[in-house]
């Protein structure tokens, strides 16, 4: 049994590097490739409690280095949404409620992803709307409480809102710390964080920390084309996870 306990720690130890590597390199993303694969083999009432408490960790990390170029007024109409919606999302959680939600958005990201990597020229930002940024925090709560899902459809809203790869980047992982900072509240709230969600957490902690760090510094290194790309990419594989799970 023991050697079965480590077998599953290492396989999960692997998963959290390659997901947070790739939070680290895009600003998200990452979060949804590591549930989807431990859920294979560990409950989702430890999983996403966990995975929330390494965010709050490493994101105050991140957004204090990249803090200048974070554009807060962006975040701001987003964030009112998703704390409406974290309420009712942690509820759900509790009460294993349906996934037909979480399905259909990851069609409607399947289809903004392919739309991205077919598309030619420079795309038009958006000036920041208050009623599409609430909407966008809406579903973005709701699936980020439910399912720690929450990151494709707030990219899609911050990358046409917002020009430059770090500043996509940071003002997505400010969005990201508050967003978890509430569900994590929520969560402790519920009584879903409990001393299984806190050993858990501990045990993948140094492999998520190694991982965003190495993302982050390949991140520095890549052109803006390649940034698009690798951003279009995720949300392709994280739309086809969000749909299959």
């Amino acid at each position: 049994m023991s050697s079965l306990i480590f077998l599953e720690m290492f396989i999960a130890s692997i998963v959290v590097f390659s997901g947070y590597f790739v939070l680290g390199l895009t600003g998200f993303g990452g979060g949804l490739i590591v549930i989807s694969l431990l859920l294979l083999f560990l409950d989702i009432k430890y999983v996403v409690p966990a995975q929330t408490l390494l965010n709050v960790i490493l994101f105050s990390f991140s957004v204090y280095r990249s803090r200048r170029s974070v554009q807060a007024s962006f975040v701001y109409p987003v964030f009112s949404g998703s704390f409406i919606a974290v309420l009712l999302g942690t509820y759900m959680l509790a009460a294993y409620q349906s996934v037909l939600l979480k399905k259909v958005m990851g069609v409607l990201v399947i289809l903004f992803a392919l739309k991205s990597l077919l598309e030619r020229g420079e795309v038009r930002s958006l000036r920041p709307n208050r009623i599409v940024g609430f909407i966008t925090g809406v579903v973005s709560g709701l699936l980020s409480a439910l399912f720690g899902a929450g990151g494709p459809v707030a990219v899609i809203y911050f990358n046409y809102g917002l020009r430059g790869k770090e500043r996509v980047r940071a003002t997505l992982l400010f969005y990201f710390l508050l967003l978890q900072i509430w569900v994590f509240i929520t969560y402790v709230y519920a009584g879903l964080i409990g001393p299984g969600v806190l050993r858990l957490g501990a045990l993948i902690l140094p492999s998520s920390t190694i991982g965003m760090i190495l993302g982050s510094k390949v991140q520095a290194s890549i052109s803006e084309a390649t940034f698009k790309r690798a951003v279009a990419i995720t949300l392709l594989i994280t739309g086809a996870l969000l749909t299959v799970s």
